[in-house]
């Protein structure tokens, strides 16, 4: 054996091709993975997607109702804010409680929420209870005295009482 190796006659081996890359192996074409949920997921996006197209559609339309407002119910406004607005306000309501003789029947006084005992002093209103329908109960309902206005309907005749005719629906309906 290892004259073999050192030995000049003998016949030399076959040379082997070395190789640097493997032999390519022929593999199978890859397989898509099953999908058996696709179809219900596509149905569920395109339900999602048609719900939030018509929440858009709404909110489009009913914007467009907001910015163009409905027909204002009187043409007169007062003028400026706060108590002169309000004070111009009573004088226009004043104006139309009048007797057919056509003398004013009250005077309208506003003012900030507030009562007047006999003793003539004045108790600012903090709640103001509103009854219920058909006389189911009352419920209270704060009142503030610094953005709130009260009008007070009073006749021109001592205590507010009115004067003159006799008290009818007629009388207490504006014209």
């Amino acid at each position: 054996m290892a004259a073999d190796v050192t030995n000049p006659d003998a016949t030399p081996l076959p040379a082997t091709e070395v190789v640097s890359e493997p032999l390519p192996i022929e593999t199978p074409m890859p397989t898509r993975p099953a999908r058996p949920h696709r179809v219900r997921f596509i149905i569920v996006y395109t339900l999602l997607a048609s719900a939030l197209g018509a929440a858009i559609a709404g909110i489009v339309v009913f914007a467009g109702r907001a910015i163009s407002p409905a027909p204002a119910w009187s043409s007169w406004k007062p003028s400026g804010g706060g108590l002169g607005a309000a004070k111009q306000i009573a004088a226009r309501v004043a104006s139309g409680y009048h007797l057919p003789n056509g003398n004013q029947l009250v005077d309208v006084i506003a003012k900030a929420p507030s009562v007047s005992p006999t003793s003539g002093e004045t108790a600012p209103l903090h709640y103001v209870a509103i009854q219920g329908k058909k006389g189911a109960g009352s419920v209270p309902f704060p009142v503030s005295s610094s953005n709130s206005v009260m009008y007070q309907l009073c006749g021109l005749g001592t205590s507010c009482s009115i004067t003159s005719g006799a008290p009818t629906v007629a009388r207490g309906t504006p014209r």
